[in-house]
This record gives C-alpha cells, structure tokens and sequence, in this order.
C-alpha cells in the first residue's frame, strides 16, 4: 500500500496576523522530508525547520552516514543535545531562536556539571569560558568520565593570534581548551567569529563573523567534515563601513603600529583603552584575528 500523501501545513502570510499555524513536530517534519531530504529546501518552510526535519529523517532512516557525517565513530540514532553554558552570551541569544529552544531541552551552567545524569547518547555542546585553564580542563574531565557520544566544543576565531603572540588572554585561554578538549576521542571543535544577529552590531571593517541563525542551523543538524576533520569552521566575511573618514584614518594607523609592534602587539595596550572609549570595536585581538584570517582566506 502506497503512504499516505504528506500532511499540509498553512503557512502563515507575513500580512496577516489572524491565521494561526498549527506547528508539526519533528517526527511529522521527518516524514513530510522523506521524498526530497537531497532537494533544496520546501516552499514555505523555515531553513530551521527544514533542518530540523531534514536531521530527524537522516536519524530515522539511518541513511545519514553516505549523506553527511553527524558524528564520530557512531551509528545515527537518538541524539540528546545538551549544552554547557546557560549563561554565555551565545546561548543566551540562541535561545531566542524558537526551534532551538524547541529542540534542545538540558541547558546546564558549572554547578550542574557534576550532578548532572549524563548518558551515552549526549552530544554536549559546550560554549562555557573560564579565565581559569584548570576550570575548563575539568570540564573535559568530567565529559570524559561520563562517557558522553559526542563533545562539541565551540571555539573562537580568535585564538588564530596565538601564532603570532600570547600576550593576548582571551585567545590563549580558548586556544588550550581546544588542545585539551582534542585528546578526547569523541571530541570536535566548532569555530565561530564574532557573533551577531544584525549586522549593524559589527565593527566596522572587515569582520570574521557567524550570524546567530547560522550557528542554530548547525546546531539542529551538524555537518562536519567527512574527511574525518576534527574541526569545522563556521564562519564568514562581512564588511561594514566606516562612520567617516577620521575613523578611517585611525584605523590604517592602527594597521601601521601593529606592523610595527609585530610579535608584542599588546604595547598597542594604551591605544586599544583610547579607542575602547571612542567606542571602536576593531582594535587588539579582534584587528588581529581578522588580518590572520583574511590573508589565510585569500
């Protein structure tokens, strides 16, 4: 007997406010992908939803190991998301975003860490930070002992100025979290650039940057590498413009003195507290970061 059709949903128009939309779960968005989960995205759908459906199939069908690789060693099945940092400023703007607040249920801080009934089925998102290098390596410890299925750690383009210097703590402190997190052989690490949901709230320049939806996307359905990289980079170049040409003007000069400074690039300190309070934002790690970055790309 042939299945039966897929089930519709209205789509509310942008227009109107009065139609109400009955919203399906995920099961439902998995059958309804069945037919196309190799196609572009469905007329009417959200990308969330369409990846939310498109992550539900692969798992239900176990046909997501010759389509995109979503974990280590591991066989599709029941995943549990759970993320590390209730109160990180990524999951605090994440959770803005319906479907991820939908569809990932153990959001945990520091103090939950170890009491926390962690399962062979978790994929652990982790976007804690501490200045403390042994806090963080405890974090990995615990992972480790519970025997999580995966580890995801989310890192920062930043940490690319530790080639140049480690005067910079921020960068250092993430860079040796990524060292560490790597010896556990479940353990992946995600890199992100500067977070933003309007593009307005960037510096100006060009920016290695990761839109917030974008991040949710791959949060709801990984794609890493299938090479069997342990690393991802999910992140792009967004350019803003300058407010005139005075800021223009120091940011060139900024670009000098850093060539100048090379290797010891925090004596640019005293100028970074000056820009800092003219309200600039490209100055120290972030003008670092980028530059690398850029000239890596291109």
């Amino acid at each position: 007997m042939p299945p039966a059709p897929a089930r519709q949903y209205p789509v509310k128009s942008p227009k109107s406010r009065s139609l109400r939309t009955k919203r399906p779960v995920v099961g439902e968005l998995a059958y309804e992908a069945r037919g196309s989960v190799l196609s572009s995205r469905p007329v009417g759908w959200s990308h969330l939803n369409w990846h939310r459906a498109r992550a539900a199939y692969l798992a239900i069908s176990g046909r997501g190991s010759d389509l995109i690789d979503t974990g280590i060693g591991q066989s599709q099945g029941v995943i549990r998301d759970v993320v590390l940092g209730r109160n990180s400023a990524v999951w605090l703007n994440l959770v803005r975003i319906e479907a991820v607040a939908q569809h990932i249920q153990h959001v945990i801080g520091h103090r939950e860490l170890e009491s926390f009934d962690f399962t062979p089925a978790d994929r652990v998102w982790v976007l804690s930070y501490s200045r403390n290098v042994e806090d963080n390596q405890a974090i990995f410890r615990r992972l480790r002992a519970a025997g999580v299925r995966e580890v995801v750690y989310v890192s920062s383009s930043s940490t690319i100025v530790n080639r140049e210097t480690s005067c910079y703590e921020y960068p250092r402190v993430k860079g040796r979290a990524e060292a560490h997190v790597l010896t556990l052989p479940q353990a992946r690490v995600l890199t992100i650039g500067m977070m933003y949901s309007d593009e307005r709230e960037l510096p100006a320049g060009d920016n290695i940057s990761t839109r917030y939806d974008e991040l949710a996307e791959f949060m709801l359905a990984p794609r890493w590498p299938v090479d069997g990289a342990r690393r991802k980079l999910l992140f792009r170049v967004v350019s803003r413009p300058f407010a005139n040409r005075m800021e223009r003007g120091m940011y060139r000069l900024y670009g000098h003195a850093m060539d100048l400074v090379r290797s010891r690039p925090c004596l640019l300190r005293p100028a970074d507290l000056v820009l800092r309070m003219l309200r600039m934002r490209w100055y120290g790690y972030t003008y670092s970061s980028n530059r690398l970055w850029i000239s890596t790309m291109s």
